[in-house]
């Protein structure tokens, strides 16, 4: 068997999960991105053994990007739950298959597994969705006219980046949290996590959630809307941790007690439910941290701009 085996290299290198593919078909599967002629119509061969090598060595089956066929047929394969590292409700943006629909949500639930919710603006909205493509279309206009290298993306950012500013349209972190309640109403608490895509999506992350400082923002949200710290919590426990930076900021394993840092905020005749959120993110005086706050916070403090996103929010400041 061509895979066999190379689950256990990976395993030993510390490879936790796999992304079936990105935005091409390969050897394995589909892309939701290939709308044309389908290379394998799903699951190849060859991948069907990749996914069986996975579950033997314990490596997690990441179904992301996989086109709607290549999804069922793992779901028909995998013997232990997989996950959707980010991804968002097609409920949202009708007909995009990069993001899940809701018969889809239900049977990685009915696996085990967890749908961890994609941040940028056109994964959560659909009228951003829509001011994305004539962009794109302008900035592919601009590296062909001027001869450019698109692989070359130094020399087309500031282009690309003034197009965004001008023309894309940027949502709230409360559309995460809309995104949040619709799994949480479809399958239960148990099978939703935040994914991000921090390091995926360049410009198009929501106007107050543009890293992970922005995470007391979404629990704000699901505060106003009843969530209790429980159920936040189990929400946090799956975070996005294979998302580029936030993976070593946010295990427990690298937390070092010189970084449990005291912030001061003044939380007078503020919305308490900013308190609480604050509350979930920051270290009590005493030292003592739960799990989540520990989880967070130490992304919040490397990240250092904690206190500037609070006062954004209104809640310092």
């Amino acid at each position: 068997s061509p895979s066999r085996g190379l689950g256990d290299v990976y395993k030993r290198q510390g490879i936790s999960y796999i992304t079936l593919t990105h935005s091409e078909d390969n050897l394995i599967c589909d892309s939701s991105y290939n709308l044309g002629k389908r290379t394998h119509n799903g699951l190849s061969d060859y991948g069907r053994e990749v996914v069986r090598e996975m579950n033997r060595v314990g490596v997690m089956v990441d179904i992301s990007h996989v086109s709607d066929d290549a999804f069922y047929q793992v779901m028909d394969v995998t013997q232990v739950p997989a996950i959707a590292s980010h991804s968002s409700c097609r409920h949202f943006t009708p007909d995009w298959e990069r993001n899940m629909d809701d018969d889809m949500i239900k049977r990685l639930a009915e696996n085990g597994g967890v749908v961890q919710i994609n941040f940028a603006s056109y994964f959560v909205d659909q009228a951003s969705k829509d001011t994305k493509a004539p962009i794109d279309a302008d900035v592919a206009k601009y590296i062909k006219d001027n001869n450019l290298d698109p692989t070359d993306y130094a020399s087309y950012d500031e282009y690309r980046r003034e197009q965004y500013d001008k023309r894309f349209l940027y949502v709230s972190s409360e559309k995460v949290a809309d995104h949040i309640d619709h799994v949480v109403n479809l399958v239960g608490i148990d099978h939703v996590g935040f994914g991000s895509d921090f390091d995926g999506v360049g410009y198009t992350l929501p106007t107050d959630l543009k890293g992970p400082e922005g995470f007391p923002m979404v629990i704000f949200h699901l505060l106003k809307r009843g969530y209790t710290e429980e159920e936040i919590e189990k929400i946090c426990d799956h975070i996005g941790t294979q998302r580029g930076y936030t993976s070593a900021y946010l295990l427990p394993e690298y937390i070092d007690e010189n970084e449990k840092q005291i912030v001061d905020i003044d939380l007078s005749d503020r919305d308490p439910l900013f308190e609480d959120a604050a509350r979930l993110i920051v270290s009590s005086q005493t030292g003592s941290t739960s799990l989540l706050q520990r989880k967070l916070k130490l992304g919040y403090n490397r990240a250092g701009r904690l206190t500037d996103q609070l006062e954004v929010a209104g809640i310092v400041g």
